[in-house]
């Protein structure tokens, strides 16, 4: 009798952990299934944007592309001998800024510079330039206009430039310059049939506290930089003379612009 108990006990046990086996079971499923949507939710996008330690380090760095257009960055020094070489196998234009000389005596540091390469590598483009920039009706500010340059094949890796597009300003770098350049340098580079627009971030000059921030530089050129035609590419030009901090400060206000752009 005793023994007919025990085995009726042991049945029921066994039959009671089955069922509990079986519900376990039958849950797992329902359990992994409500895991999935926090298992499959897609994680938020990774910013874009480039690193410093690469553009210092002389490279011309993608930046993204956006609009069928590709944006580089990359830190020059118009002095250097092989200045932009990216520029150097592609047809290209380059926006600089000019001061009108009856404001600002010998025009800003990128025009001079540009009228000292262009008088030693080539006194014929030279002389078109210097001219109009001693124009005061072609320097009014808010003008932009262009010259075609035919730089000697010679010196061509010294300044690769096959359109020299100007934007005329006020008479000292200032936050307050507009960017009604953009979309005449855009279409100044399309009627040169140019593949690559270069472009400083005009107007900055790091010594002034006046001068124009590299986030407001950045986020009003992308809201001005028309969606379609030429040319295909951009170039950022950053001054390889900055100081440290001052490049820094650039490709993170880069970074965050696009981001938002």
């Amino acid at each position: 009798m005793k023994r007919r108990s025990f085995l009726q006990l042991g049945a029921v046990l066994v039959a009671s952990m089955a069922n509990r086996l079986y519900a376990a079971k039958s849950a797992m499923p329902r359990a992994i299934t409500g895991l999935l949507p926090a298992l499959t939710k897609p994680s938020p996008p990774q910013p874009e944007g480039v690193q410093l330690l690469d553009v210092v380090a002389g490279k011309t760095v993608l930046l993204g592309s956006r609009d069928s257009r590709s944006y580089f960055v990359s830190v020059d020094d118009i002095a250097q001998v092989d200045f932009l070489p990216l520029a150097a196998g592609t047809r290209n234009a380059l926006v600089i800024s000019a001061y009108n000389r009856s404001e600002r005596g010998k025009g800003g540091a990128l025009q001079r510079a540009v009228l000292s390469k262009l008088q030693n590598l080539s006194p014929d483009d030279y002389g078109i330039v210097d001219s109009a920039f001693s124009n005061d009706e072609q320097m009014q500010p808010g003008r932009v206009f262009s010259f075609q340059l035919n730089i000697p094949n010679a010196h061509r890796s010294s300044f690769p430039v096959d359109r020299l597009i100007v934007a005329v300003f006020e008479g000292r770098p200032s936050g307050d310059e507009g960017f009604h350049w953009v979309k005449p340098a855009f279409e100044a580079a399309e009627q040169a049939q140019a593949d690559l627009l270069i472009v400083p971030c005009l107007g900055r000059e790091w010594r002034d506290k006046r001068t124009i921030q590299f986030g407001d530089f950045f986020g009003s050129f992308f809201n001005e930089v028309p969606r379609d035609g030429r040319p295909s590419a951009v170039q950022f030009s950053l001054y390889g003379l900055w100081p440290s901090f001052e490049l820094e400060d650039a490709v993170k206000s880069l970074n965050a612009e696009w981001n938002r752009a």
